[in-house]
């Protein structure tokens, strides 16, 4: 078993999770049998995006790559630059990368197994002995440790000036884990807290931090955390934006986290996520340097179910080894596959499908809506898609987008669906391709239920806007508040709602929706459109299987009574309605009409300023 991983429950088809490479390449290609003619390449490559160049050594991986003992019988697994050891039975075992090297390095009676700084520790709790090992001149050092109160080491992670032991405690009613740090200088313990989670696992870092996996219980998304062996205290590095249990290592080269991920059936139900079986296991790099969380590099790759792994890295070459498997991987981190970025949220079973399809890797950097619209006014390049979920009138009055109408494949299909040509449609053109189109004007979003925010009231104020903003044409055909008047006094007369008294009736189909626009200055066209076909086959319906059937595009027979809400009610443009209503509802049905006359002018006069009528 390898210990310093994590173990996955999961069941997993292994077929589905190699890519369909229509476009020749070929993300999954595993060096651990045979090299492919392309060998891993050596010298200077973009490693990432954003304008971040990295030089590598010249270092190419042995062919046919054997492991020394059987998966099955490793314990525990470390790396030091080119060299991989094993803790096995009855002894510490060696894989030299480079030259394919391989066999026992020297007797160990240990549980765990640690590197830093180009030396080994094994510790056996047994003899109360910490063992320091230097593989460059074979020499050895005893030293004397306690583990006190422990029953057993689960781990060891050597840093600058720390040891640090997960130890576990049987008790009389239960099991304990714990954290137990020592000084290197002194031997003296320093710390000792109980476990936050007793499946934590810790992955060198750097200095006198380690790498740490946590999940929320409350979304099941995991967390790449760094902890802080001398406070004991934890910070979020990294939010890895899926449900898994993973294994990490830290590649100083570039500073970036490469963590492998094997779905857990699980986590996904916590995270009410239907589609668990299908979501792919990846090996992914992410930017530690970057405020974004940006995914620089993944690979969807065929593992066994209920197995464990170990992630280690030198220079451009990530090696995997899995408990199943029995041989050890190499994945190229230099030789970037064809790719396209995406700033803003996308959907991860889309990605993970159109991945797999393709072969075409999807970036993502989950940057605000002032920041994209900076890069787009730059004119960078660096990106080829963002997604936003209002605000859409900033861009096309900017003409920060490309026209989708000039893109045949991307014509037809919209022009097909009357809901997302209404949502995307500006000024005779296709801004976009919309996905997840729904009807904000439903009771299941506003139950008629007395509140300040039941149906009649939360419609009343949706005809309004739709019936009197185009913030695409400009128009707002209510500057003197008459109607908005008639609005606020049906608020204040029913403050519980009145699906009777509705002062424009009900008839409204109000369109909501994300939608990917595309860069006019990107890189990756050709890619670009390739995803937006993917993206709006799959909520068209034409794709099935890879979102639930709720999310797929709403579709209307008629466009009578329809309007796309980012026209209507766009939020940093009708605050004042807002304010006005809340007021109202502060006030419980209490104010004059001459009060309301006044409120209804103030706001509408906020409103066309805004909007510059």
């Amino acid at each position: 078993m390898i210990t310093k991983l994590s173990k996955f429950a999961a069941a997993f088809a292994a077929a589905a999770l190699l890519f369909g490479c229509s476009n020749g390449s070929a993300p999954d290609t595993p060096q651990s049998a045979k090299k492919t003619d392309s060998a891993l390449p050596t010298g200077s490559a973009e490693s990432s995006i954003f304008g971040r160049s990295v030089k590598y050594d010249a270092y190419s991986p042995a062919e046919n790559l054997e492991l020394p003992i059987p998966t099955s019988e490793i314990t525990d697994t470390v790396q030091i630059e080119k060299r991989l050891y094993f803790l096995g039975s009855g002894g510490v075992y060696l894989l030299d990368t480079e030259s394919g090297e391989s066999g026992k390095l020297f007797d160990a009676q240990s549980s765990v197994l640690a590197a830093h700084g180009g030396k080994l520790y094994c510790y056996s709790l047994e003899d109360s002995t910490l063992t320091e090992y230097d593989p460059s001149t074979g020499g050895s050092n005893g030293i004397a440790l306690s583990v006190d109160g422990a029953d057993s080491v689960e781990e060891l992670e050597v840093t600058d000036s720390y040891y640090l032991f997960k130890c576990r405690t049987v008790g009389e009613k239960l099991i304990e884990t714990n954290i137990l740090i020592y000084s290197r200088e002194t031997m003296e313990q320093t710390l000792s807290k109980a476990a936050p989670d007793s499946g934590i696992r810790f992955y060198p870092y750097k200095g006198d931090k380690l790498f740490s996996m946590t999940m929320d219980v409350i979304f099941g998304a995991m967390h790449l955390n760094e902890y802080d062996v001398e406070t004991g205290k934890s910070k979020n590095l990294q939010n890895l934006n899926t449900a898994y249990y993973s294994a990490a290592a830290y590649c100083p080269k570039t500073d970036t986290a490469v963590v492998f991920g094997i779905p857990n059936e699980e986590s996904m139900k916590i995270a009410g996520d239907s589609t668990a079986p299908d979501t792919p296991c990846s090996l992914t790099e992410f930017s530690l340097s970057d405020t974004d969380s940006i995914v620089l590099n993944r690979y969807h790759i065929d593992v066994k179910q209920n197995t464990e792994f170990f992630v280690g890295v030198y220079e451009n070459s990530v090696f995997i080894i899995s408990s199943a498997d029995n041989e050890c991987r190499v994945y190229d981190f230099m030789n970037l596959p064809e790719s396209i970025t995406i700033l803003g949220y996308a959907n991860s079973e889309v990605i993970y499908g159109f991945e797999r399809e393709t072969g075409i890797l999807v970036r993502i950097a989950n940057t605000d809506s002032e920041k994209t619209a900076l890069k787009l006014m730059a004119g960078d390049d660096d990106f080829d898609l963002f997604n936003t979920g209002s605000g859409f009138q900033n861009y096309t009055n900017a003409g920060t987008f490309v026209d989708l109408k000039t893109v045949e494949s991307l014509r037809s299909r919209i022009s097909k669906s009357k809901a997302a040509e209404m949502v995307v449609s500006c000024d005779g053109k296709y801004f976009g391709v919309p996905t997840v189109i729904g009807n904000y004007c439903t009771e299941e979003n506003f139950p008629e239920d007395g509140s300040s925010f039941c149906y009649s009231l939360a419609v009343s104020e949706a005809i309004y806007c739709a019936q009197n903003i185009d913030v695409a044409e400009g128009r707002y055909d209510d500057p003197d508040g008459e109607k908005l008047y008639k609005l606020f006094k049906f608020l204040n007369d029913n403050p519980e709602g009145n699906r009777n008294k509705m002062p424009f009736g009900e008839e409204i189909t109000l369109l909501d929706s994300n939608v990917y626009l595309m860069n006019p200055k990107s890189q990756n066209a050709g890619s670009a459109i390739r995803f937006l076909e993917y993206i709006f086959d799959v909520f068209n319906g034409d794709i099935p299987g890879i979102v639930p059937e709720s999310s797929l595009n709403l579709q209307i027979e008629s466009t009578e009574n329809c309007y796309a809400e980012w026209r209507c009610r766009p939020l940093d443009l009708i605050g004042p309605i807002f304010d006005a209503r809340n007021a109202i509802n502060m006030e419980k049905g209490k104010m004059s009409s001459n009060e309301l006359k006044k409120l209804a002018r103030e706001a509408a006069a906020e409103v066309a300023m805004r909007i510059g009528e």
